[in-house]
C-alpha cells in the first residue's frame, strides 16, 4: 500500500531551499562518476516485434549524435510479459 507523508514548511525554509537549488547549475544533484544515457521503450500487450528492436536503435543514434561521447543502452520491456530485450547499437 502506498503510503502518504505530510510536511508543513514555512515559506522562509522552502524559500531557502529553492534559492540554493537555483544558484546550483545541477539543482542540487550530484554527478554521477559513471553516467548512463538509457533508452526504454515500454510494450503493453503488443506482440514482440523487430521494427520496436529498429525504433529503439534509432532512438540510440539520434541521441549519440546529439550528445557527443555519449553511448547510449537500449532496452524493449514487454511489461505485460516481464520480459525485457537489450538492443545494441
Amino acid at each position: 500500500n502506498p503510503g502518504f507523508i505530510n510536511l508543513n514548511l514555512s515559506d522562509e525554509a522552502l524559500a531557502a531551499y529553492l534559492s540554493e537549488m537555483r544558484a546550483d547549475d545541477r539543482f542540487g544533484v550530484k554527478a554521477d562518476e559513471h553516467p548512463r544515457t538509457i533508452v526504454i521503450d515500454y510494450k503493453f500487450g503488443e506482440a514482440e516485434s523487430k521494427k520496436y528492436i529498429s525504433q529503439v536503435k534509432n532512438y540510440m543514434n539520434i541521441i549519440s549524435k546529439a550528445i557527443p561521447g555519449c553511448k547510449p543502452e537500449g532496452y524493449v520491456w514487454y511489461v505485460t510479459e516481464g520480459k525485457i530485450i537489450p538492443v545494441n547499437n
